[in-house]
């Protein structure tokens, strides 16, 4: 069920990937303090929520490259935005707000589903006391520039090994990011991605965001998703290595087929655990199952009669560290007293 989940992970939820060129390594690096950091971000994030911009980017992890176009407008008010896959089998996205829809024309279907997970441009900082708390921001001196635009360069660093490190070029004028990649702990690139033209500021007309396809007669397919306490179930999930709970719910997969969800964030990182009645068909995840979905390292093993996976875009050992921080004890079963 999770391998199904984790297959239907859009680009909504991805927004950095793997090439070995750009800014990897630098020096004479400027740290800077706590205000100059949060006032960073939070220029990246505001520009990325409220600006007008429409470009070209380019995805590219584990050796592989993929084209899309964004179209992004604010009206003071609503957020519209159009992603369209421009490589292999046709997709696109329409997000108002905290709603996406995602086109498939070859199947003739409209899923719907809340939006999750970060979106490029977006750095989708969610705790700036936690950022602080587990990374450091240096800034570069040195000039850059990304799809023809000045950008000013920044490592996002970590405080320890529980993290990956980042590299920012954001856009001078408009504060835009431009190109973000992730760095492992021996300072390879393993993630990037980058504008390689970009309009920023310009009117949009709404025409911009209806899909490319008439959708008479598409099948509509609502992902529906629902608050739950998972403490209240049994569910002890402590913060560690700097994680902290940001959300739980429960999300539908199919039909009668619900998963529980619980989202921790170090304040930039994202890692999500997954929980479900363990079936007989996954009798092999007695052991500890460590595997890797583009640069999503997966975590699954057995606990109790469920089946829990931790995954995110951290290193193995954070998975492992979280995971057995998980602890589960029926909850006992009220009986009435007979009188």
């Amino acid at each position: 069920m999770i391998q199904r989940f984790l297959r239907r992970l859009t680009v909504y939820a991805l927004c950095l990937a793997g090439l070995h060129s750009g800014f990897a390594f630098a020096t004479n690096l400027i740290e800077l303090n706590p205000t100059q950091t949060l006032d960073v971000l939070g220029r990246i994030q505001q520009a990325a929520q409220t600006l007008n911009y429409q470009g070209l980017f380019a995805f590219h992890e584990n050796g592989e490259m993929q084209s899309l176009r964004i179209i992004h407008q604010f009206d003071g008010k609503n957020q519209q935005e159009r992603l369209i896959e421009l490589d292999d089998t046709p997709r696109e996205y329409l997000r108002l707000n905290q709603t996406v829809q995602c086109f498939m024309p070859d199947l003739k279907l409209i899923l719907i589903e809340p939006a999750n997970g970060r979106r490029f441009p977006d750095l989708s900082v969610s705790d700036v006391d936690a950022v602080l708390k587990n990374y450091t921001l240096w800034a570069d001196p040195k000039p850059h520039r990304v799809a023809g635009r000045a950008c000013q360069r920044y490592e996002i660093k970590p405080r320890d090994t529980y993290r990956r490190a980042h590299n920012l070029c954001v856009d001078t004028e408009s504060n835009l990011l431009l190109k973000s990649q992730a760095i492992n702990r021996l300072g390879q690139i393993i993630e990037q991605v980058a504008f390689s033209e970009i309009s920023i500021g310009e009117p949009i007309s709404d025409l911009a965001f209806r899909p490319s396809w008439s959708t008479d007669g598409w099948q509509v397919i609502e992902k529906v998703q629902k608050p739950v306490d998972l403490e209240a179930l049994g569910w002890k999930i402590a913060s560690v290595a700097g994680f902290n709970h940001h959300m739980q719910m429960s999300r539908m997969l199919a039909p009668n087929e619900w998963v529980h969800q619980v989202v921790m964030s170090d304040g930039l990182a994202v890692m999500s655990i997954f929980i479900e009645p363990y079936r007989a068909q996954q009798s092999d995840t007695h052991k500890p199952r460590l595997g890797q979905v583009g640069t999503v390292n997966v975590l699954a093993q057995q606990k109790n009669d469920y089946l829990v996976t931790v995954l995110g875009e951290v290193p193995p050992d954070t998975l492992e560290k979280i995971f057995e921080s998980i602890e589960y004890q029926p909850p006992k079963v009220r009986t009435k007293k007979i009188r």
